[in-house]
């Protein structure tokens, strides 16, 4: 049978093979705007800075499905780190995070809920900054699910900034007083202690 234009993008960017269904990918090569070194994960041209095409432009990448962790004291949370440089007009050049389980998937956060890129003062000349995005996932505390991230540009105008870039996303399960005390032994969690 033959491959998917998905399989074959997918092929020539896992690097190794983690075992139970997870894979360790390079996803993007533009090192400039990363928060831990190594890479971050960016929508828009590396080439050219800018997600601007004259067309309307869309992409979605899914991590590998993986459990939430569930049990007393636990309150799993999906966070993230981004820098956005998109047009500031709400509901166009949206980045947006859904969870999928058990067949349905919901929107749980998009970047129209931030204030103006770099500002908390909503001042439209001021440069982006890398800032921390969080929300709560307990409701699929238990649940195998799939985080997805998904930027659109809704239009073709106004389209000629840098993009987004997203790094060290993970999960938080909030359950430890030690860093050690929160590996769960999932190699695609972030294993901090945190709230």
């Amino acid at each position: 049978m033959a491959k998917t234009l998905f399989d074959k993008i997918w092929d020539r960017h896992v690097i190794s093979d983690l075992g139970n269904g997870f894979v360790l990918m390079h996803i993007d090569r533009l090192l400039l705007h990363d928060m831990s070194g190594g890479k971050a994960l960016y929508f828009g041209d590396p080439v050219k800075h800018t997600y601007s095409t004259g067309k309307q432009v869309a992409g979605t990448v899914s991590l590998a499905p993986l459990t939430l962790p569930s049990g007393a004291g636990l309150k799993p949370r999906i966070a993230f780190w981004l820098w956005l440089a998109t047009e500031e007009t709400a509901g166009q050049d949206v980045l947006s995070v859904s969870v999928a389980a058990d067949g349905q998937s919901k929107v749980v956060w998009t970047s129209d809920q931030l204030p103006l890129p770099g500002s908390t003062k909503k001042d439209p000349k001021s440069e982006p900054v890398w800032q921390e995005v969080s929300f709560d996932a307990s409701a699929w505390a238990g649940k195998t699910v799939t985080v997805s991230l998904k930027f659109d540009s809704i239009d073709a105008k106004l389209n000629a900034f840098e993009g987004a870039y997203v790094d060290d996303l993970g999960v938080d399960t909030g359950c430890c007083a030690d860093v050690a005390d929160c590996d769960d032994g999932n190699a695609c969690t972030t294993d901090t202690c945190g709230g």
